[in-house]
């Protein structure tokens, strides 16, 4: 489906991209390079992004760097520097822009994951444009008007939590820089996709929600859509009492590694530990017994679960999760 007016809008936005591509291929030495508003390069590999800031790790260790500070940030693979744009076009709410940075991505790289879910998230804002712009008035408006009777926002963030809570069975606390989920309610649509208390939303439709606004990470999961696509993080316990090492390790988890990723579960040994504790094949591994695994080998995390000797081993993991609506909550979204 053709989503752009002209074939002049077209070739403006392919002129733009192949001037930006280039760029890229100038600047490349298979790292991701900052350059800070001082003019300061700084070359690494960005492990995390978030809307505020991103965390770099560089031969110095890692670095976290606001984008206030950020003049350019110009990644080492194409598909990443298209999604980062399609996200820039996101948030000025330029969506056919982003949806056409976001299949340009998929179709650099189709396996990729943030590509995928941004396409998703943004198609239906593109297909409904004109009647969103003309909602998203009506609504700022209402909103303006609640603010001039002495309604603040913090009671507008409170009614887009009820809301939550009565179309998905999600609420949200802020702890820190994290949403987390305090409450499940039993039946709901969250409860059926094996959302628990105490998850932490690590993002939305592939942007991290991490030092996001309560606001802002509520409007992304009450979009229009009949499915929500979020990625959780959550802490188990395995108990490795009586276990038998398959392997390479006690937990009985095949590990392997995706360089977008991460370590990630292959596969599980049938009523293994790790199976019995609740992990799932595709569960990307964050931390073993409190350790990062960030800059570990599969040999190491082994060595660290072979090493307990408490019998109890401690894994944080994130895990893909899409809640689907009931149909009767989206009859009237547009």
């Amino acid at each position: 489906m053709m989503f752009f007016k002209s074939k002049t809008y077209c070739t403006k936005i392919m002129g733009f991209l192949f001037i930006f591509s280039m760029g890229i291929i100038c600047q490349r030495g298979h790292a991701d390079t900052i350059v800070l508003k001082n003019d300061e390069p700084v070359k690494g590999v960005v492990v995390e992004s978030f809307k505020d800031r991103v965390v770099v790790s560089t031969m110095d260790g890692e670095k976290v760097i606001m984008r206030t500070d950020i003049n350019q940030l110009v990644y080492d693979r194409e598909e990443q520097n298209l999604v980062s744009l399609a996200e820039f076009y996101q948030d000025k709410e330029q969506f056919s822009k982003a949806y056409y940075c976001y299949s340009k991505a998929l179709g650099i790289n189709p396996e990729y994951k943030k590509a995928k879910e941004g396409l998703h998230y943004v198609g239906v804002y593109v297909i409904n444009s004109d009647r969103r712009q003309k909602l998203d008035h009506v609504q700022k408006m209402n909103e303006g008007e609640k603010e001039r009777q002495g309604i603040i926002k913090e009671n507008i963030v409170q009614d887009k939590s009820q809301k939550l809570k009565d179309t998905l069975g999600l609420v949200l606390s802020k702890v820190q820089q994290n949403s987390v989920v305090s409450e499940v309610v039993k039946g709901t649509p969250a409860a059926k996709a094996g959302v628990q208390k105490g998850d932490i939303i690590f993002a939305a439709w592939g942007r991290s929600a991490g030092y996001m606004d309560s606001e802002e990470i509520l409007d992304r999961l009450l979009s229009p859509l009949m499915d929500v696509q979020i990625t959780i993080e959550r802490d188990y316990k395995i108990y490795l009492e009586d276990s038998v090492e398959k392997y390479g390790n006690k937990a009985g988890i095949k590990l392997g590694y995706s360089e977008m990723e991460g370590m990630g579960v292959e596969d599980l040994a049938a009523r293994g530990a790790a199976s019995e504790a609740g992990i799932q094949t595709g569960d990307i591994v964050v931390e073993v017994q409190g350790q990062s695994v960030r800059y570990m080998t599969i040999q190491e995390v082994d060595s660290i679960i072979n090493s307990q000797k408490m019998k109890e081993l401690s894994l944080k993991i994130k895990r893909d999760v899409v809640i689907w609506k009931n149909l009767e909550e989206t009859k009237t979204v547009f």
